[in-house]
């Protein structure tokens, strides 16, 4: 993981908030586990 294309990420991507969802479900699973 690049942090470099995580801060592009969090500026230009309208895809960003998405990602956060798809982590909090991750770590969700994980922690269930």
């Amino acid at each position: 993981m690049s942090s470099g294309l995580w801060s592009q990420e969090k500026v230009t991507s309208p895809y960003w908030e998405e990602r956060i969802f798809y982590l909090l479900l991750q770590e969700c699973s994980v922690t269930d586990k």
